[in-house]
């Protein structure tokens, strides 16, 4: 199997084996800093990243879906599929 990409993959203090499977995150911003993309252990509980920065807006949080009105709870939602999430704003 090709490992090249175990080492990019984050979550998880175990060492990864050939049957690990990364699946990516997406962090859209919105007018925000967009945090980019990042690969995660498929099932894992992923870390929150830094709120993004918007002039005249305030941050209200990461959302799973593009209307901003599933936000994603990074104490419990697991990735088991590639994911975007969604910077959410409230205007100042």
């Amino acid at each position: 199997a090709d490992k090249s990409h175990e080492a990019a993959l984050c979550g998880g203090d175990d060492v990864l084996g050939e049957e690990t499977i990364g699946v990516d995150v997406h962090y859209i911003g919105n007018g925000g800093f967009d945090s980019g993309l990042k690969r995660f252990r498929m099932g894992s509980i992923i870390p929150k990243p830094n709120d993004p920065k918007r002039e005249g807006y305030v941050f209200t949080g990461w959302y799973s879906d593009k209307e901003c009105s599933i936000l994603w709870d990074f104490e419990e939602d697991r990735v088991m599929e590639k994911t975007y999430l969604y910077a959410g704003w409230q205007k100042e």
